[in-house]
């Protein structure tokens, strides 16, 4: 989680109106191709618009009701987190500011979020974080009071599930309003097509070493920048001006693609290397 960050808006704007997206490329409106690293913070995992994925949601919209009631979505979709996140209720929300509020209530503010792909300190260390896809952390440690997946191919930043812990779920005073019946079978789709995710495979070739890069650490496909915010802006542009979209916000995560080619994967290695 990220929160509202001024910085991170400013870099996003260079990359000026983005008109199509394609698998991890996105193009310009005027046909320039970008390798997206940033992938929406994670919700991309899985590149844009993958598989069958639109023709699932135009088939929702065409039958199942969108004005914030109860839907089968919602049940098949907590169920399914709820075997994600063993021992955690999940309440999905809207994201971004609704999980603060839900953590907020929970009497857990945003900073006291473990980051697998970030924070190389103990996880039991903190009371929640973030579970990533090829991070984890597994098995959640028992100190957690609330989990935070980050789904794959969700709509904007919804549907994102806030998994609390009996005690902390017994502390609030309302849930989240249900989510449309296309954002939450989008976010199904995203976990059915999960396990068939590499975790960049091709990465454990290329880049062996995860200390190997000065000035980056990988975890998987995991990347953070180990530069100071200030410096961060020009290592944003020098990707950029390569075709390459870093995570706007500092020190990331950063995510490689789980596909590239032999082309822009020596690239890829050449800009983190520089």
């Amino acid at each position: 989680m990220t929160g509202n960050d001024p910085s991170a808006r400013a870099r996003l704007e260079r990359l000026g109106p983005i008109r199509r997206a394609r698998g991890y490329r996105l193009y310009d409106h005027r046909g320039r191709r970008y390798l997206d690293l940033w992938q929406a913070g994670g919700r991309a995992l899985l590149g844009h618009r993958p598989d069958r994925a639109v023709a699932q949601i135009k088939g929702v919209l065409s039958r199942a009701p969108h004005a914030g009631v109860p839907s089968v979505y919602e049940r098949r979709l907590l169920g399914r987190v709820r075997r994600l996140v063993p021992g955690f209720e999940p309440l999905l929300t809207a994201g971004g500011a609704e999980v603060r509020v839900v953590l907020g209530r929970a009497g857990l503010g945003e900073e006291a979020l473990y980051d697998p792909a970030l924070d190389a300190g103990p996880a039991d260390a903190r009371r929640a974080g973030l579970w990533r896809p090829a991070a984890g952390p597994a098995p959640l440690p028992a100190s957690w009071r609330a989990v935070v997946p980050v789904l794959p191919f969700t709509l904007g930043q919804a549907p994102a599930p806030v998994c609390l812990s009996p005690d902390a779920v017994a502390e609030l005073p309302e849930a989240p309003a249900p989510q449309p019946a296309a954002l939450l079978a989008a976010a199904l789709g995203g976990l059915d097509r999960l396990p068939r995710y590499g975790g960049a495979a091709w990465a454990s070739q290329a880049w062996p070493d995860p200390h190997g890069c000065e000035g980056w650490e990988r975890r998987g496909p995991y990347v953070a920048a180990r530069c100071d915010a200030a410096a961060y802006d020009d290592v944003f542009d020098r990707f950029l001006q390569a075709g390459a979209v870093l995570s706007p916000f500092h020190p990331g995560p950063s995510i490689l693609p789980d596909e590239v080619s032999a082309g822009e994967a020596a690239t890829l290695m050449r800009l983190f290397a520089g």
